[in-house]
């Protein structure tokens, strides 16, 4: 969880806005959508 915070906030540093743990999951679903949908698929 501290790891998504740090990303979150670095990234609100370098993009502006507030920081978004939650922008950070959707972001790691959506480059990882293959893998879990086959891994949901099991």
């Amino acid at each position: 969880m501290v790891l998504l915070r740090r990303v979150a906030v670095e990234r609100a540093n370098q993009q502006g806005g507030q920081p978004s743990v939650s922008a950070v999951l959707v972001d790691l679903v959506r480059t990882n959508q293959e893998a879990l949908e086959k891994e949901a698929a099991r």
